[in-house]
């Protein structure tokens, strides 16, 4: 994967490789679906969270995939913001340097589902 935040669906560099088991990477995958799920707490909540943490541990990969994740459950510029202050709260500046990517990461991603909304409402 690239350093730099792309629209871009995530793709698991390990996997592509052809040298791990599709099937671990199956059964790790199965396990998000899992936790990413609606219980006590909103499964947006929960993606939120792992951004938070994502920045926090400065795991770029990490951001790409919460943040495509975040646009997909609706996530707002604003609920981002205040998710990216705790963030930064917890990280001092390096947190802000790495809030910053995952914001610009939002905004890519989200731009490209809007071009994609509007694409499939307006061409039938």
């Amino acid at each position: 994967m690239a350093n730099q935040m792309t629209e871009r669906p995530v793709k698991d560099p390990l996997l592509e490789s052809g040298v791990v088991s599709p099937e671990v990477i199956g059964h790790l995958n199965g396990m998000k679906d899992e936790v990413y799920r609606d219980g006590v707490f909103p499964a947006k909540v929960k993606v939120l969270t792992s951004l938070a943490i994502s920045i926090a541990i400065r795991c770029e990969p990490c951001i790409n995939s919460y943040v495509q994740k975040a646009v997909a459950f609706g996530v707002t510029r604003e609920e981002l913001g205040e998710i990216l202050d705790v963030a930064i709260a917890m990280g001092g500046c390096p947190g802000e340097a790495w809030a910053f990517k995952a914001l610009k990461a939002y905004d890519i991603v989200a731009k490209a589902a809007a071009a994609r909304q509007d694409e499939a409402c307006c061409n039938p």
